[in-house]
């Protein structure tokens, strides 16, 4: 018989389904049609476009529907943080911001779309445009539940990261994207290659990523960086080193404030100490679920985002709803004594709870622990490491120079809360 869910979780999935309806998607031709009102192209380039896309339209649709593809909505692209944070607070306030309820399919398509105006105004052959264009499609494929998260059990089993995961099934004869590919006389390995950041239209595909990311986040959280969809970057585009796989530019200053948007949008929404608490408790309490038995590897690697969620829910505390959701037919909860470090994970921080302390180094954090704290209290611990999101580098190519110009975020400065292991620890 059909799994009947609760009044209550249907219309949850409702309303998440009408919210992402109404503000998650502005659709891919209203955001082509922004590209080209902000002049990305060119009259003729513009032309060749149109062109283009009614040539291969049957492709892009066949390639969107496979089901490697149709699983990345189910994904969230900021998967593990429960709600956004403005001016997030590491002991625990914030103002907290709309949920964030769109997909990597969203990420995908418009990384997509801006490897295809990319294409067209480098010059590129239909064939490179293709393959640029895939690899943005199904670069993500290889992502499990709660994306990141997830990733760290998979990469620190053997199962490579998403990446890898993903490079896999387009080489996979037998999946339907690489099926696809082969059908439409797309080289599922030259798209392997590109999504592997590898040669000039790895190049490619490693920049207009982070761009897309920056695009469709920033405005999810409504806080919009590119309101022209990146066209600024678009019109930059003066050539493609194909040597030294190398973006040829003609003003370095949109690549520039590229970098330095990814800097504060890692500072301010993907790492900022909340999150990272959250996400740092969210692998703490999976990995409790793996030790016991409750959670599998292939749930992980297989499942999607609304899946694991329910599960841990149901494992932590009596809920039906989540117990049918997530699969379970028992009623008691099997690790109800982590019900502080669910709390945690879903965006809770109760200071009469938990106490945090900052440590410079892994040495030093250890020591704390083994001496002053005792098993129970070690074992539900949650540790948040270093992390400098500042490091990333751009080569490019200055066209009126011809010199290499690497660019670095120059605004963004790390603090203690970047540079210290945070450890929080339970009071109960």
């Amino acid at each position: 018989m059909p799994i009947e869910l609760p009044p209550e979780i249907l219309g949850e999935i409702f309303e998440a389904h009408e919210f992402m309806k109404k503000h998650g998607k502005i659709d891919i031709a209203q955001r082509r049609e922004t590209m080209l009102k902000a002049s990305a192209l060119d009259e003729a380039e513009t032309q060749r476009l149109v062109d283009f896309e009614k040539k291969y339209e049957s492709f892009f649709k066949e390639l969107k529907e496979t089901p490697e593809i149709e699983r990345l909505k189910m994904l969230r692209q900021l998967a593990g943080t429960a709600n956004v944070y403005d001016k997030a607070q590491p002991g625990g306030g914030a103002q907290v911001f709309q949920p964030a309820f769109h997909t990597r399919f969203e990420h995908g398509e418009l990384c997509a779309e801006l490897a295809k105006f990319a294409g067209v105004k480098l010059g590129l052959s239909d064939e490179e445009i293709l393959v640029a264009f895939a690899a943005g499609m199904v670069h993500d494929i290889g992502h499990p539940a709660l994306s990141h998260i997830g990733d760290y059990f998979l990469e620190n089993k053997g199962h490579g990261d998403h990446e890898t995961r993903g490079i896999a099934a387009i080489q996979d004869k037998k999946s339907r994207v690489n099926q696809v590919l082969t059908k439409n006389g797309v080289s599922p390995e030259k798209v392997a290659e590109v999504v592997a950041e590898e040669g000039y239209l790895g190049t490619i595909q490693s920049s207009f990523d982070t761009l897309s990311y920056l695009v469709v986040d920033s405005e999810m959280i409504q806080r919009p960086i590119y309101p022209d969809n990146g066209a600024s970057l678009i019109q930059s585009l003066a050539g493609i080193d194909k040597e030294k796989n190398k973006i040829v530019v003609s003003g370095i200053e949109p690549w520039q404030e590229l970098l330095e948007r990814r800097a504060e949008m890692m500072r301010d929404v993907y790492l900022n100490p909340v999150h990272r608490r959250q996400r740092a408790a969210m692998r703490h309490l999976m990995q409790t679920a793996i030790n016991k038995g409750h959670l599998t590897l292939d749930e992980i690697k297989e499942g999607t985002d609304k899946d694991i969620e329910m599960k841990l829910q149901s494992l932590v505390q009596y809920d039906p709803g989540a117990a049918i959701f997530g699969g379970r037919n028992e009623t008691t909860p099997h690790l109800s004594e982590y019900l502080e470090l669910w709390g945690m994970a879903n965006g809770e921080f109760d200071p009469e709870i938990w106490e945090f302390r900052k440590f410079d180094d892994q040495q030093s954090l250890k020591k704390f622990l083994y001496e002053k704290m005792g098993p129970k209290t070690i074992e539900q611990t949650v540790i948040v490491s270093p992390m400098d999101y500042t490091k990333k580098k751009l080569t490019v190519i200055k066209e009126a120079s011809k010199k290499e110009m690497i660019l670095k975020s120059q605004n963004v400065e790390l603090d203690d809360w970047d540079t210290n292991y945070i450890a929080y620890i339970p009071k109960f």
